[in-house]
């Protein structure tokens, strides 16, 4: 977790998106494990959410991974996920950034999934406007994205290369959802 203010953040490390037992991995991975105690992990900082995220002077909670949880139905993954959502919903997360997925994109908070309802809003962060990603080519525009926090609202924005905006959200933030 951090603190940036009265920004707190958790940042989750989802491993690789594929099963321990694949062949790219050699037998040399054990991201299940990994996912597992990252689960224990969030367990406690809900134990001590006074000093972390229900601190009094705590506006705004965001958390960062790089994959989005819900793109995965394989319940190698999902157990893990799961519980990961649920613990992120009773934190309140106001905002996930992920990233994985080559694009840009804003999902809102309360939408229903095979893993369960996700409480937060969701943030795929940047991309270049023409990716081949067989073949590592980057053509074009890069898409970067913005969060400003000002009077308890998050701005999302998504920007080119030029520093235009291209799409802008409103995250309005306050108690813990109930989700």
């Amino acid at each position: 977790t951090f603190r940036i203010g009265s920004i707190w953040g958790v940042v989750l490390d989802c491993g690789e998106d594929k099963n321990d037992d694949h062949p790219e991995y050699g037998g040399m991975a054990d991201f299940d494990s990994y996912r597992a105690a990252q689960t224990e992990f969030l367990h406690d900082v809900i134990k001590h959410k006074d000093e972390e995220y229900a601190a009094y002077d705590v506006r705004y909670r965001i958390a960062i991974c790089h994959v989005r949880m819900d793109l995965y139905k394989d319940e190698y993954f999902a157990k893990h996920y799961r519980e990961w959502v649920k613990c992120l919903n009773e934190i309140g997360v106001d905002v996930m950034l992920n990233g994985h997925e080559h694009r840009r994109n804003y999902l809102p908070a309360g939408r229903e999934t095979d893993i369960g309802t996700i409480g937060y809003h969701t943030v795929l962060g940047g991309a270049f406007e023409k990716c081949d990603l067989s073949g590592g080519t980057k053509v074009g525009n890069m898409f970067g994205t913005a969060f400003n926090f000002k009077d308890d609202k998050i701005d999302v924005i998504f920007t080119d290369s030029n520093y235009e905006n291209l799409e802008e959200h409103v995250i309005t933030c306050g108690p813990a959802n109930s989700f």
